[in-house]
């Protein structure tokens, strides 16, 4: 299996705290992954994943950041690389 590295972008619509959200995504689902603060309301969220395809890999931590974070909306990907 390929490892895929990749950064995806969120809005993050009426929260108070993005800390929080956070702290949130690394203890829950997304403790493999760098979470950054780009404002009030975005985050990006980079991973390096072990998956069949880059398009799987990124739909998995879509799927994964939306799940503990109903209330993030997927923006769009940021640069990829595959390893081998």
């Amino acid at each position: 299996m390929q490892t895929y590295e990749f950064s995806l972008t969120f809005s993050l619509a009426g929260v108070d705290d993005p800390k929080r959200v956070v702290q949130h995504l690394y203890h829950t689902t997304c403790h493999d992954a760098l979470i950054c603060i780009i404002d009030e309301e975005h985050i990006e969220v980079c991973f390096e994943r072990e998956a069949p395809s880059l398009s799987l890999a990124q739909e998995h931590a879509i799927s994964d950041v939306v799940d503990s974070v109903s209330y993030a909306s997927f923006i769009g990907a940021g640069t990829k690389r595959k390893h081998a």
